[in-house]
Formats: C-alpha cells, sequence, structure tokens
C-alpha cells in the first residue's frame, strides 16, 4: 500500500500551484514533471494503491519512448513487464500477423503504483482514498477549489491550477453545463481479467486479439507468468451471460490456437468506452488522459495518448499557475483536439471489428498487399511525437 503523505486537513492550509485529481497515467506523469519543476504539487486519487484497473496492459513504442524522456523508464524495465513485437488478429480461424515496433505488457497494478511513487520522490504530495469535486469558478480569486473528501466530511482545497485525469469517470465539476461524457450509441463496454499460466504458454511476443460476434477479446503477456485479458463487448451480450462465457465464446469463434483458462469471478468493467467531453479545459482547468474522451484502442495508443497528453499540459499548468491567462483555455482545446487525441485510425478498426465478415475480407486483403498492413501499423501506432510540434501556451498580455 502507498501511504498519504499528508492528509485532508493540512492540505487545506495552502493554496496549491497545482491539484491533480486522478492519479493513473496521464495524472502521475504530469505529477513527476510539475514537481521537478519545483511547483507545489497535490495528486489525489479516490482509490488507494496499489489498484488494478481494467486496461489492455500495453505500453507501446510511442508510451515507452514519452516514459524514457520522462527519466523513468528504468523504473518501468524493473517492473518484470514483457515485450511484444507483433499484433495477431484472429476470426473464424483465419490469422492476420503483423509487426509492431516493440512494446511493452505490464499490469496498472505495478505500473500505476511505481510512477506514483517517483512522483512523490519528485516532491509531489499524494492523497490517495480521496475523492475531489471541481467547484464551480470564481474569477476574483486566483485559484480554483476541490472539494475533498477521505471520508464523509468535504473539506475545501484550493489550487491554482486543476488537473483533471479522472479517466472514464462522471462528471468531476460541479454545477456546471458542458463537461458531461458525449457516450457513442453503439459503444461497447470494457472489461478485463488477469489469467495465470504456465512458464511455457506459447502466447508470447504478441498481443492477440480474437473477434467474434459479441466484440473481441484481446490477450497480452504481462509480468509474473500472468495474460491480461482485455475485451470490447456488446452490452447486450452481457444482459444473459456471464463475462467469462462472452469471452470464451469469442475465443472459441474466433479460433486461436490455444487454450485460456477464463476465471469465472475477479472480472473489472467499465462504462461504455467510446465517448467524448465537448469541454477540454476552463478556467484555471485543464483536462488531460481518458478524463478528456476515449476510443477502443488496439495496440497500445490508449495509454501512450493518457502520456503524450501529460506531458503537454506540463507548461500549460506551469505557465497558468504563475499568470493565468484566459486565452489558455482555447490553447489547451486546440491542443488536446489536433496534437493529442487522435481518434480516426481507431475509430475505424472498432467499426471494421463489429463486421466479422469485413474482417475476414480485410485480412484477405492485407495478406496479399502487405503494405496495407504496415500502412495500419503506422497509423494506429503514429510516430514519435515531434515534441517541438505540441507548442506551449502563449501570453495574451503585453509584457
Amino acid at each position: 500500500m502507498i501511504a498519504a503523505t499528508t492528509t485532508v486537513n493540512v492540505a487545506a492550509e495552502k493554496c496549491w500551484d497545482v491539484i491533480i485529481v486522478g492519479s493513473g497515467l496521464a495524472g502521475s506523469v504530469a505529477a513527476i514533471e510539475l514537481a521537478r519543476k519545483k511547483l507545489s504539487v497535490l495528486l489525489l486519487d479516490q482509490k488507494s494503491f496499489p489498484r488494478s484497473k481494467p486496461c489492455g496492459g500495453c505500453l507501446n513504442a510511442e508510451a515507452l519512448h514519452h516514459l524514457e524522456s520522462v527519466g523513468v523508464i528504468d523504473t518501468i524495465n524493473s517492473l518484470g513487464g514483457e515485450p511484444y513485437s507483433r499484433f495477431d488478429l484472429w476470426t473464424r480461424g483465419r490469422n492476420l500477423s503483423l509487426n509492431l515496433p516493440t512494446g511493452l505488457g505490464i499490469s496498472r497494478y505495478r505500473l500505476d503504483a511505481a510512477l506514483i511513487e517517483r512522483a512523490v520522490e519528485a516532491g509531489a504530495a499524494f492523497l490517495p482514498a480521496t475523492s475531489g469535486q471541481v467547484q464551480p469558478r470564481d474569477s476574483q480569486y486566483d485559484s480554483r477549489t476541490v472539494l475533498c473528501r477521505d471520508g464523509n466530511v468535504p473539506i475545501p482545497v484550493n489550487g491554482r491550477v486543476i488537473l483533471l485525469a479522472t479517466g472514464l469517470s462522471g462528471n468531476p465539476v460541479t454545477g456546471q453545463p458542458g463537461f458531461d461524457f458525449s457516450t457513442a450509441p453503439n459503444g461497447r463496454i470494457g472489461l478485463q481479467a488477469t489469467v495465470p499460466i504456465e512458464a511455457d504458454f506459447p502466447l508470447t511476443s504478441a498481443i492477440h486479439m480474437a473477434v467474434g460476434r459479441s466484440g473481441y477479446v484481446g490477450l497480452a503477456r504481462i509480468e509474473s507468468s500472468m495474460i491480461n485479458l482485455a475485451a470490447a463487448i456488446t452490452p447486450s451480450a452481457l444482459r444473459n451471460h456471464s463475462p467469462a462465457d462472452v469471452c470464451g465464446q469469442i475465443l472459441a469463434e474466433s479460433g486461436v490456437p490455444f487454450a485460456v483458462d477464463i476465471p469465472a469471478e475477479s472480472w473489472q468493467g467499465t462504462v461504455k468506452l467510446t465517448r467524448s467531453r465537448k469541454t477540454l479545459a476552463d478556467e484555471r482547468l485543464f483536462i488531460v488522459g481518458d478524463a478528456a474522451g476515449y476510443i477502443e484502442p488496439f495496440t497500445g495508443e490508449g495509454m501512450a495518448t493518457a502520456i503524450r497528453g501529460a506531458r503537454a499540459v506540463v507548461e500549460f499548468a506551469a505557465a497558468a499557475a504563475q499568470d493565468w491567462d484566459p486565452r489558455f483555455v482555447r490553447q489547451w482545446d486546440l491542443t488536446m483536439r489536433r496534437k493529442i487525441i487522435r481518434r480516426w485510425p481507431c475509430n475505424v478498426l472498432s467499426q471494421l471489428l463489429r463486421v466479422p465478415v469485413l474482417v475476414r475480407l480485410a485480412m484477405g486483403i492485407t495478406v496479399n498487399h502487405p503494405v496495407l498492413g504496415r500502412t495500419i501499423v503506422k497509423s494506429i501506432n503514429r510516430n514519435f511525437v515531434d515534441e517541438k510540434s505540441i507548442t506551449g501556451p502563449r501570453h495574451s498580455r503585453a509584457g
């Protein structure tokens, strides 16, 4: 268990430069870099850590590149994750294999805890098991309030800047329209479980994806002789069947050449996956990570996007903590939509995977035209972001 480094009552005694609500990938990476800039950072989360989280558990090559730039790659490599360099797609007994830039399969249980520890080492204060709700803005103050709860009593804590990294949870801003998620009508539900395996289990160096009528199941080896099983399932398929039954049926339909002992219990689920927010910033408030919107990922794009956004928001938060400029709201919105969130490749693939017949057709075309496969890989595993292309905030006031 990662211990709190402060209490809500103590945190309420000062005005923080930055309060980060949510301690997943985006929140912890932003906390590391902001604390290294000598800003006072309060990182909080409603969960205690370590904790498991529904996720594919794949850090792709871009994500690893960013973590190396942040200076935490040695920590990541020490966690015992499993490398992967291939994507194997299965449906109705047919298989398509595509080479990928090398990524790493790792559980969120270990990954998120390790990054929080690095944030604390950098100087951030940490408050686990504490919920945070951003209160309505008041322009007469140079701060914004987060109502924190580690029990039944809400306590206001003030920060010059608030970062929302609350993932797929509900509306984290009290009393303001525009922050609710818009959910795709045909959105799927995410499911996740970990499965113990023998050391000689054949699923190595690859993400395997099995496609069936009710959705798809992704499998990747992670640390400690475990498989991470992550699925995107049509909600109607779960009305009369358990997650284990639905995922088992998809694996059987796909024709994967190995058997997986799917657990009947210990499943975690999500709300509908494909969702977006109309508003990504507000006065002294920036939204980052999955809280800004989410599309079904395939080979680690989700975690890469969260880390990319966390690194981009650092300069905005640092500048806003020193001297708030109303133009930051528009600038961050444009940065997220044009530079950070890149929805269309995964959106196209997620729609294609809803029709197994089309998947088989696309697989056949790709086998006969390998350049198409390389284009697919390039589109969903975007080249490393040129960090100079993500411009920082610009002040509108003279001087």
